[in-house]
C-alpha cells in the first residue's frame, strides 16, 4: 500500500513481509524536483534514471527522515544545503551507527 500527502510520498508498504517504510519532510519545497525515496530492491535502478523523471515527479518538499515502522531507532535523517535560489547542492543521508551517504548536486541551465 502506498499513502501520499500533500504530493509526498509518506508511507509504502512491501507485500513481501509487510513491512511499512514511513518519510517525514522538511518545510523546505523541492525546487529542483529530486528524487530522494528509491526501490528496495536487490538491484535497483540507477539514480539518474529517477532524476530524469523516468518514475514521475519527486516529493513536492525534501525528505527529512526515513525509517521502518517496526525498526525505528534504525532510520535515516537526510540534511540538504541550498543554493541562494533555493535548489539543493547536496544531500547528507545520516544512518545509525555512524553510516553516511553524501550527494553533490550541481544545476547547469539548458537553453
Amino acid at each position: 500500500m502506498i499513502k501520499l500527502r500533500d504530493n509526498c510520498l509518506v508511507s509504502w508498504t512491501k507485500e513481501k513481509d509487510n513491512r511499512t517504510r514511513t518519510f517525514t519532510y522538511s518545510t523546505t519545497k523541492n525546487l529542483g524536483d529530486l528524487h530522494e525515496i528509491y526501490s528496495e530492491a536487490i538491484d535497483p535502478p540507477a539514480r539518474w534514471l529517477y532524476e530524469t523523471g523516468m518514475f514521475g515527479h519527486g516529493p513536492a518538499y525534501l525528505v527529512a527522515t526515513s525509517v521502518w515502522e517496526d525498526d525505528p531507532e534504525n532510520g535515516s535523517t537526510i540534511t540538504h544545503k541550498l543554493d541562494d535560489n533555493g535548489y539543493v547542492v547536496w544531500e547528507k543521508k545520516t544512518f545509525p551507527g555512524g553510516g553516511i551517504e553524501f550527494f553533490k548536486i550541481e544545476w547547469e541551465e539548458i537553453q
